[in-house]
């Protein structure tokens, strides 16, 4: 069977470190690679991790959690790459249900399965993923759920496309898989709920007190810049409606907070960039609302 490297980047993790790696071993999967990439915690992770002999463990700074993840990129030795956050798990299955799948289709550059949503604080737990949002779609990437640790992807892909840029600390993920879209990566839909975020305060994916206009001020520098480097017509297209959505977005949200010096500055700036932000955030905003049912958690249990 094909080798698979999970690559874990980690710091000060102690109280959640644990319940990641054994959803790893309880898969029963022989010769997984699980490379865990610490910041030099001082929490005593690196108790809990000295615990699991069959780690590949490096600790050393880094620039952040994407930083981590191409160190582990570059020490990987699988054909597959996953990546799992250590306030995540993986179901049960999971791994063989993927190696599977990779297996049975020998042309495709990634798969992807469903998500479960669990929230730390009150056990609720909730499930997304359509067969249309694992397949990887421009509007998910914009504005909805990407299902990043739901993918596995080919080492090749990286090799291709390039490690995550850490000029982006929360959004490089969004940033890889819009370029994995313009190249027509070919992703293999899994239909199998194979991966369970943990929602908490301290998540950096699901944060569920957090206020995050800071993540969508990030999305707008990535679609200003990016659509500014654009060489082809796909690319110009995708990272207008994204420049165009998340203007508005920033627009609307500044002023419902009262801020309405910071909207209106949004709506200048964006005039300024692209005259025609105006109809990319209409047509994506109604994108948005037509498939609210396939992206929205729907509750599980």
């Amino acid at each position: 069977m094909i080798k698979i490297t999970i690559i874990t980047p980690c710091l000060n993790r102690k109280s959640f470190v644990a319940q990641a790696i054994d959803s790893v071993v309880t898969q029963g999967i022989d010769g997984v690679e699980h490379i865990v990439v610490d910041g030099e915690s001082t929490d005593g992770t690196l108790d809990v991790l000295a615990n699991y002999p069959e780690l590949t463990i490096f600790c050393e700074p880094d620039l952040g959690v994407y930083d981590a993840m191409n160190k582990g990129l570059a020490r990987a030795q699988g054909e597959i790459i996953g990546f799992l956050n250590t306030d995540d798990k993986y179901l049960p299955g999971a791994l063989k249900c993927v190696l599977e799948t990779f297996d049975a289709h020998p042309d495709i550059d990634s798969v992807c399965g469903a998500v479960e949503i669990r929230s730390l604080e009150d056990g609720t737990v909730l499930e997304i993923g359509s067969e249309a949002m694992k397949k990887l779609r421009a509007g998910d990437l914009i504005s909805a759920q990407t299902l990043t640790n739901a993918r596995f992807f080919r080492k090749r892909v990286f090799k291709e496309i390039g490690q995550f840029d850490i000029t982006y600390p929360r959004c490089a993920d969004r940033l890889f898989l819009a370029k994995c879209l313009l190249r027509d990566m070919r992703t293999q839909p899994i239909n199998q709920t194979i991966y369970q975020y943990g929602a908490h305060a301290g998540s950096l994916t699901f944060n569920i007190h957090g206020d995050n206009l800071d993540i969508f001020e990030e999305m707008l520098t990535i679609a200003a810049t990016n659509l500014s480097a654009a060489q082809s017509a796909p690319a110009r297209r995708f990272f207008r409606r994204w420049y165009g959505w998340v203007s508005g977005y920033l627009a609307i949200k500044y002023a419902s907070k009262g801020s309405l010096p910071k909207a209106w500055k949004k709506i200048l700036d964006a005039s300024r960039f692209d005259p025609f932000w105006l109809v990319y955030f209409v047509k994506h905003s109604a994108w948005h609302i037509m498939t609210r049912h396939e992206w929205r958690p729907t509750r599980h249990s």
